[in-house]
């Protein structure tokens, strides 16, 4: 769900609003996920299953460069979670 994360999203565990933040980041992201996989017919909801084959086949790569580019700004700043995604190369 991060991919579909609005840019310059900063969630701040100190600030007294964090959990509605949160929240809201959230149920954004979850309507963005559900209208891309719409966009694309696909109608299952086995997230690991569906990520796999839609990274495999490369639908997920300007997705993944478009957040890693305010992540390593530091405009994205997740408490969670550093690591960063990585395009598939594809042979399709």
């Amino acid at each position: 769900m991060k991919l579909f994360i609005a840019e310059c999203t900063v969630l701040e565990p100190s600030n007294g609003d964090f959990r509605e933040r949160v929240l809201a980041v959230v149920k954004q992201a979850e309507n963005q996920v559900l209208d891309f996989l719409r966009k694309r017919e696909i109608t299952s909801r086995g997230s690991t299953a569906v990520r796999k084959r839609l990274h495999v086949a490369g639908a997920l790569n300007n997705l993944i460069a478009r957040h890693r580019k305010p992540l390593q700004a530091g405009a994205i700043q997740d408490p969670d979670r550093q690591y960063l995604l990585k395009p598939m190369n594809t042979a399709l």
